[in-house]
């Protein structure tokens, strides 16, 4: 747009620009306002496309580390449970008595 506008600046004497040189500026203005119009948009849809990117990476990861955490509670609770039982087992505790408390830390520690 802007080579096309010089050549034909060049060419004065012939071109567009000695009929009527206002004219030309002002289309010259105008096309060069809409192409920045265009920029603007297309960096902000990049930005937006980074940004549902990165926020789609984060989710992932989360969603990542939540499942690596149940499959790691997954395979500890068998263990926790007979370590449990044994212990009720060794301190007499009648079956009836037994449960596994919902706030009990699963790594073995007790409170």
């Amino acid at each position: 747009m802007l080579e096309r506008a010089i050549g034909e600046a060049k060419e004065g004497r012939f071109g567009r620009f000695r009929a009527y040189p206002e004219g030309q500026l002002r289309r010259l203005r105008t096309d060069v306002a809409r192409g920045m119009k265009l920029v603007r948009l297309a960096t902000a849809m990049q930005v937006a496309d980074r940004e549902l990117g990165r926020e789609l990476e984060e989710e992932l990861h989360e969603q990542a580390v939540t499942a690596g955490k149940a499959r790691r509670r997954a395979q500890t609770l068998p263990a926790e449970l007979a370590r449990l039982e044994k212990r009720r087992r060794l301190d007499g505790v009648p079956p009836g008595n037994f449960h596994l408390r919902a706030d009990y830390p699963a790594h073995g520690s007790e409170g």
